[in-house]
């Protein structure tokens, strides 16, 4: 990944278009950690409240829809607050960001439904005697990729189809 700035209007060739390039727009970390911190709070709590309200999708297609949804009120919202699409690297920061806090977030809920752990209780000696530890950090691993993956290329894929759709209306 390049960090350094980079402005697409002094090139001469063409930009690689997957390279995830800073440049003078780029928002931070900080800027895009409220979308992420919004979306990691629709993407693990929508689901489950759509379903407790009887939605009669599966799980997966629940899922899919949800994600679906968020990328496209992410990707209008930023549209109407910076009045440009969000560039490559922005979706890579969103996405990490937001898999970090779902990872935080589902974790937290896991330790406290399964394992039934009161505040008094949550010492590192309480996890690791009741093996929420590797449990955490296999399903952390796994959850943090397939969560990356999803919101980043989601949110790019999504920016793009809706691109070419404009183009050829």
């Amino acid at each position: 990944m390049q960090d350094e700035y980079h402005k697409p209007n002094q090139d001469h060739h063409i930009p690689d278009p997957v390279a995830m390039t800073k440049t003078d727009q780029t928002k931070s970390y900080g800027y895009l950690s409220r979308f992420a911190l919004a979306y990691t709070l629709l993407y693990v709590f929508l689901p489950s409240s759509l379903a407790q309200l009887g939605m009669s999708v599966s799980g997966l297609v629940l899922s899919a829809l949800v994600v679906l949804v968020l990328n496209m009120a992410l990707i209008a919202i930023f549209r109407r607050t910076e009045q440009r699409s969000l560039e490559k690297i922005e979706c890579h920061r969103i996405g990490l960001l937001t898999a970090v806090f779902t990872l935080i977030v589902t974790s937290m809920l896991m330790i406290y439904s399964l394992y039934d752990l009161s505040a008094s209780e949550f010492t590192m000696t309480a996890l690791k005697e009741n093996g929420v530890i590797p449990m955490l950090v296999i399903s952390g691993a796994v959850g943090f990729a397939i969560n990356y993956v999803v919101v980043t290329y989601g949110l790019w894929l999504l920016q793009r189809l809706q691109s070419r759709l404009a183009k050829s209306a």
